[in-house]
């Protein structure tokens, strides 16, 4: 028996994932919900209130349908915080809770169809639903991350199994809250767009004044960092090596007038960053790790991303002091110093191993070892 999956089918299927997202949302509030003052009532009363915003794309006018777009929409969330991956389980679900949910004044007319959930997610305006999803995430994030910074972490990611008519896969670029621990908001690459046009649309839909905003370094371009800037918070984009045209000169060219400054942890890499930097005119400093004031919350959540927040918030409120750094020249002749004060303790090694030698077979070389040469050919003469 052959299956064949239409385009519509397949792409219904990923309408799916910004329901994923909600669950996954949802379920980071129950298992925070202690810590929530801004739960007036239950949240079920704040899940009506989202699936009733999102728009009905149908013509209610004419009359030619049985079932609420919210109705099908909250069967859906709660068959998948209960854990049903497929439409079938979901529609089993809802046979199994029918007298419940009709009694919340669902589904007055009974369940719908496996096709009609399939045609109402290959419909569904997903932008629409994604800005709906953003203002309900929000609501919760600001009652959460009002005391402290948030860190908003930003980044792409490819739907595997999902196909535009041009063979592209789709994206979908998130939004990550670090304090509250779920997605605050979502962007869906277009067919002929890309990550770097989706997230200033991403930054629209947020609030990130006073946070700091991390992303990768496709994030690296003039009109995001504007954006960011603009909307009063602070970022920490990757910049990698082989990135030549997004270094210092791109910074020079496009923010002439800013001021730069870097910090990082002395370790392994040594000093060669630091000399790079001074040398294209960046103020840089070089830290021990101890000095570094750090959070509970930090030394819990310690992570490469986490680490270069903290560096930052602690250099813009100066409170680093570097270590002092010699001169390159200097740092050569010191190395090489170095490596011969350790040859020096090698070679002494070595003279106390042929004095072990010497002595456990019954000879006693002199000090300095000055015919060593004549005991070694008379040692071999009588061995």
């Amino acid at each position: 028996m052959m299956f064949l999956l239409s385009s519509a089918f397949v792409f219904a299927t990923a309408k799916m994932r910004f329901i994923y997202l909600i669950c996954n949302f949802l379920h980071t509030i129950l298992l925070k919900k202690k810590h929530f003052d801004c739960l007036r009532g239950s949240i079920m009363t704040h899940l009506r209130k989202f699936v009733s915003s999102v728009p009905e794309y149908r013509r209610t006018s004419r009359g030619n349908f049985k079932h609420k777009l919210e109705d099908i929409l909250m069967l859906v969330i709660l068959g998948r915080l209960s854990k049903c991956i497929t439409r079938a389980e979901i529609l089993q679900f809802g046979k199994h809770h029918l007298k419940r949910l009709q009694a919340k004044g669902l589904f007055p007319y009974g369940l719908p169809s496996e096709a009609t959930l399939c045609r109402v997610f290959q419909s569904i305006d997903d932008e629409k639903m994604a800005d709906r999803m953003s203002a309900f995430a929000d609501f919760f994030r600001k009652e959460i991350s009002t005391s402290a910074t948030d860190i908003i972490c930003i980044d792409g990611k490819a739907m595997r199994g999902t196909l535009y008519e041009n063979g592209r896969n789709p994206d979908i670029v998130s939004a990550y809250s670090l304090r509250s621990g779920f997605t605050l908001a979502t962007d869906v690459c277009t067919e002929k767009s890309n990550e770097i046009k989706s997230v200033p649309r991403l930054l629209d839909k947020l609030d990130v004044s006073g946070c700091v905003v991390t992303a990768d370094a496709m994030s690296f371009q003039k009109v995001i960092i504007d954006r960011i800037r603009d909307k009063g918070s602070d970022f920490v984009i990757e910049l990698k090596a082989n990135q030549r045209s997004l270094r210092y000169d791109f910074l020079k060219k496009h923010y002439p007038d800013g001021e730069y400054h870097a910090v990082y942890e002395s370790g392994f890499s040594g000093f060669s960053t630091y000399y790079a930097l001074q040398e294209v005119g960046i103020d840089c400093i070089v830290i021990h790790a101890a000095d570094v004031p750090t959070t509970q919350y930090e030394e819990t959540m310690k992570t490469d991303k986490v680490d270069a927040v903290k560096l930052v918030k602690s250099l813009k409120a100066g409170l680093l002091t570097g270590i002092y750094i010699h001169k390159r020249d200097d740092i050569d002749a010191r190395a090489v110093v170095r490596l011969r004060k350790t040859i020096q303790k090698q070679l002494g090694g070595y003279k106390s191993r042929v004095k072990h030698l010497l002595h456990s077979n019954g000879w006693f070389s002199p000090n300095g070892f000055p015919n060593l040469a004549a005991i070694g050919r008379k040692f071999s003469s009588t061995g």
